[in-house]
């Protein structure tokens, strides 16, 4: 995932309709490390504070998703391994054989 190395992802969605869509790009950029940067009330909010890999804003304010993103420059390290951690994690989550051993089960 060249793309992403050492990249920082912004994904300022509207809540009300990203609430509970799943996003492949989010996918791919936290299996690559890249920290996020996102709105609250959304999926990708959810998935971002469960591992601690990027920064959740209440609005899409730049001055927000600006301070958001020092956040992360400030701590790369910590958020950089976070979102591979979580990207490792969701992959397994989200693969074919854990969905059929949970329908199985």
């Amino acid at each position: 995932m060249r793309i992403f190395m050492r990249a920082r992802s912004v994904f300022s969605y509207n809540a009300a309709d990203f609430s509970d869509r799943l996003s492949g790009v989010t996918l791919d950029a936290l299996s690559a490390g890249s920290p996020i940067v996102t709105t609250a009330g959304t999926w990708i909010a959810r998935i971002v504070q469960r591992f601690d890999a990027g920064v959740v804003v209440d609005s899409t304010e730049p001055e927000k998703t600006l301070a958001a993103i020092q956040e992360i420059i400030a701590n790369y390290a910590r958020y950089n391994e976070n979102a591979h951690k979580a990207g490792l994690a969701l992959k397994q989550e989200n693969s074919a054989d854990f969905l059929f051993k949970t329908v199985a089960a």
